[in-house]
């Protein structure tokens, strides 16, 4: 059955898990949260990541690079649910049992710009809910554009309950395949906005120069040493941004039919003639710029009091530079010892919490982050039919 209203004073432990753009492998997150008089607790979140095998992830990346029959659909939601099914059982055996999970799939489409709205992620909710013998809460974005949203971003609720409380006034910068933003003021409805570009148009870029290589630019070493080509901001890069909606605020969320393999075919193909240092170094300034603009449309002039930063770009150090030059303030990467919650796994951290806020009848998007109605209620649960699994 579905998880019970805790009272106040009472914990409950959610496991959420992630599998984002960059295709590398499922975030597992155990998070354990004590509900009070004003809101949840955080009281323990712990987790990792179980990497998918190369084969595996470069099969993953061509099928949405190239996109897929239906049939292939099918197929791809089968193979990640079973994963996520063997990553949610592994986490519980691991770090203990859990009251629910959060499962946000892997997503196959993203067509906010569309009409109708459409969004696809796969990672069968059924499969999980019976090999873990676990209440699942998925389709998340789903549900989310089905109340007139955009679909993301759809961890600010979470990131006022991981957050809230370090300041008055904080934000929460995700890079990931996309980058967004969080603006977080104490008594206030959360905030957020996709920003556009991120870690997917840096890692194209860069396994298309380095095939053999890593498949991205481990701590934004190379684009540390590269210069910055202005001409190209000026000329593709902000007009790219403008056109696809990013430019004003037009639009809340993207994804990689906007910012991925395509664009750095495309637009950042344009760069091609330049070293690869420079070609990183400059989208690594793009996507900081794109960051920066949107922070400053969601705080105006408000002082920042903090600034987190997590996702993969969190270990870039072009993109950290680049953010603290742009922001003028300390850029905090999130640390678990520090925050309560590592880089890594914020994300999943945050969709963990969707399921202590679905059973406590509070909202897992706004107006001013998705678009959508703040509805108790984000995401549809799957139960599982049998006993628990051996």
């Amino acid at each position: 059955m579905i998880p019970s209203r805790p009272a106040v004073g009472e914990r409950r432990s959610w496991l959420g898990l992630m599998s984002g753009t960059s295709c590398d492998g499922i975030d597992a997150v155990r998070l354990t949260l004590e509900e009070a008089e004003s809101g949840p607790r955080r009281i323990e979140c712990r987790g990792g990541t179980i990497p998918f095998e190369p084969d595996f992830a470069r099969a993953l990346r061509e099928v949405l690079v190239e996109g897929g029959s239906a049939a292939e659909c099918a197929r791809w939601d089968a193979r990640l649910g079973e994963r996520f099914a063997a990553a949610a059982r592994h986490a519980i055996e691991e770090r203990g049992p859990v009251d629910g999970i959060a499962l946000s799939g892997h997503t196959f489409a993203h067509l906010s710009a569309e009409s109708p709205r459409s969004t696809l992620q796969l990672g069968s909710p059924a499969i999980v809910a019976e090999r873990t013998g676990r209440p699942v809460l998925g389709g998340f974005r789903a549900m989310d554009v089905a109340r007139g949203g955009e679909g993301a971003p759809l961890v600010p609720a979470g990131d006022r309950v991981l957050f809230g409380a370090l300041g008055a006034r904080v934000a929460v910068i995700n890079i990931g395949g996309i980058s967004n933003v969080t603006w977080l003021v104490r008594g206030e409805e959360p905030q957020a906005i996709d920003c556009g570009p991120g870690n997917l148009v840096l890692d194209a870029v860069h396994r298309a120069a380095r095939p053999d290589g890593e498949g991205f630019d481990r701590g934004g070493c190379l684009a540390l040493r590269g210069r910055v080509d202005a001409d190209w901001l000026a000329r593709v890069g902000e007009p790219a941004l403008r056109a696809a909606g990013g430019g004003d605020g037009a639009r809340r969320t993207f994804g990689r039919e906007e910012f991925g393999e395509a664009f750095a075919r495309s637009a950042a193909g344009d760069l091609d003639r330049l070293p690869l240092e420079d070609r990183l170094a400059t989208l690594a300034a793009w996507i900081t710029g794109a960051i920066a603009a949107a922070l400053e449309r969601l705080a105006g002039a408000d002082p920042l009091d903090r600034v987190l930063i997590g996702g993969g770009g969190a270990a870039n150090e072009a993109l950290r530079a680049g953010l603290q030059e742009s922001l003028g303030v300390e850029i905090e990467p999130l640390q678990r010892e520090v925050h309560g919650v590592s880089a890594d796994l914020r994300e999943a951290a945050a969709f963990a919490t969707l399921c202590h806020e679905w059973v406590c009848g509070r909202p897992g998007s706004f107006p001013g982050t998705s678009g959508a109605a703040a509805v108790p209620g984000l995401g549809s649960w799957t139960l599982p039919c049998g006993p628990l699994p051996r």
